[in-house]
């Protein structure tokens, strides 16, 4: 539990100098424009037809 409240307040709640005094959320949360997802969705792999000739 520890380690995990650690991370949290360094990813969460930390302001980094780096970043421009934000907290990585805060700038990761700038570059995301709303409604577009940063991944594609998750689905499973279909694997390439052979190719009969």
């Amino acid at each position: 539990m520890l380690l995990e409240d650690h991370r949290l307040d360094y990813n969460h709640r930390r302001p980094h100098s780096s970043l421009g005094c934000q907290t990585p959320a805060e700038y990761a949360a700038a570059w995301i424009k709303p409604g577009v997802a940063s991944l594609p969705p998750a689905g499973p792999a279909t694997p390439p037809q052979p190719i009969l000739s």
